[in-house]
């Protein structure tokens, strides 16, 4: 690294530091631990009776994961803990050493909604590593970096672990399906082998989901929610925005609440500049086809999200669950702005003063704890 690049180390600092002060005001679900839900119950289970699988409710390689680190760990939840902590230093590290867009990459790990998936102890921070492959080896695939062989083996393999990771990942498969019949009309030297790979794909994660249902008797679990009447659209509709916010990790900033209206016209605002970026990407005749690769997927990813939401009922859609479609659409800004030379300024900006709201409200933040185990000590002293 570079002296002049030598800031840059801030950045895993800074958010791995502000990680830990967050964790300690999350949910502690069950007395699993901070940064649980019902969810993350039901991964250790599902880990904890691997080798045998009962439960098709959840893909099982975030389980397995968590087996594997158990059995050096001795502790489910600290095992959680330890994977998240191994997937930061592997983002960092792969694309340093790839130097694959990394200073744009870690300002983009550093953003809010990505610092909320390290926290939670959920299968989301499995699926940043291989999103982070996905966009990495289609980059190489459309710049003709790597051979069609291997690229088809290592396209069909990522895009069948991210499906046995979140289900939600057959969003990203069916829009690999789509993608493929925009590389059949406009640019078909990179057709087959593209098609080849997620058809491949497609038939692993079959051949996962008939195991799934020898197993325990079903595909993919029970896809209904037990409440149906309790769906926040508005909620729902803000978050679509919301989640691409680079600035915010919360409604509230340095203790204030901001206003929902306030907030999304920000939003707005900020994807106004994102769609500038996006826009020199996709020029006619002048495609980068990785940065149309990442919002087709995005987009679709996003549509049949929705539609699952009115479907299933089972979750609002929060930021975890639109994950993989924040990533895409952030992905494709990085590749536009950086290989388009249009709006990179901005999107460094935009960086900057993410980092430095962020460092702030870790401040804020890391200060009020202070202040509540003063009090404690304070209390405690006192009784004795």
């Amino acid at each position: 690294m570079k002296k002049r690049e030598i800031i840059w180390i801030l950045i895993p600092m800074l958010l791995v530091c502000n990680t830990l002060v967050y964790l300690m005001f999350e949910e502690d679900y069950q007395g699993i631990g901070t940064g649980t839900t019902t969810d993350s119950r039901f991964y250790i289970e599902i880990a904890d009776s691997l080798p045998y699988l009962k439960e098709a409710l959840f893909p099982v390689l975030y389980p397995i994961v968590i087996s594997i680190v158990n059995f050096l760990i001795d502790d489910y939840y600290v095992s959680t803990k330890v994977i998240g902590f191994m997937v930061i230093v592997f983002c960092y590290a792969f694309t340093y050493y790839k130097n694959f867009f990394w200073k744009e990459f870690w300002g983009l790990l550093a953003f809010p909604v990505m610092t909320r998936i390290y926290i939670f102890s959920l299968a989301e921070i499995i699926l940043l590593p291989l999103l982070i492959l996905l966009v990495y080896l289609n980059h190489n695939y459309f710049k003709e970096k790597i051979t069609y062989k291997k690229y088809i083996f290592w396209n069909a393999i990522i895009l069948a672990l991210l499906c046995i990771t979140k289900y939600s990942a057959f969003f990203i498969i069916f829009g690999c399906f789509f993608y493929s019949a925009v590389l059949f009309f406009y640019n078909r030297k990179k057709f087959t082998p593209f098609f080849v790979s997620v058809l491949s794909a497609s038939v692993l994660v079959g051949i996962c989901l008939m195991i799934n249902n020898i197993c325990t008797g079903t595909l993919v679990g029970q896809r209904t929610g037990p409440i149906k009447d309790e769906m926040n659209i508005r909620y729902s509709f803000f978050n679509i925005l919301y989640v691409i916010n680079p600035v915010v990790a919360k409604r509230i900033i340095l203790g204030y609440k901001i206003n929902y209206l306030l907030l999304s016209v920000f939003d707005f605002f900020i994807l106004l500049i994102y769609f500038i970026m996006i826009r020199k990407g996709l020029k006619k005749g002048k495609v980068i086809w990785e940065t149309a690769f990442c919002i087709t997927l995005g987009f679709i990813f996003l549509v049949l999200t929705i539609i699952s939401y009115f479907q299933t009922h089972i979750d609002d859609l929060n930021p975890r669950l639109l994950f993989p479609y924040v990533f895409l659409f952030l992905t494709a800004v990085i590749f536009s702005s950086k290989l388009r030379k249009t709006g990179y300024n901005i999107l460094l900006i935009i960086i900057i003063f993410s980092l430095i709201l962020s460092l702030f409200n870790g401040i804020y933040e890391f200060s009020k704890t202070s202040i509540i185990f003063e009090t404690e000590f304070s209390r405690l002293k006192g009784m004795l």
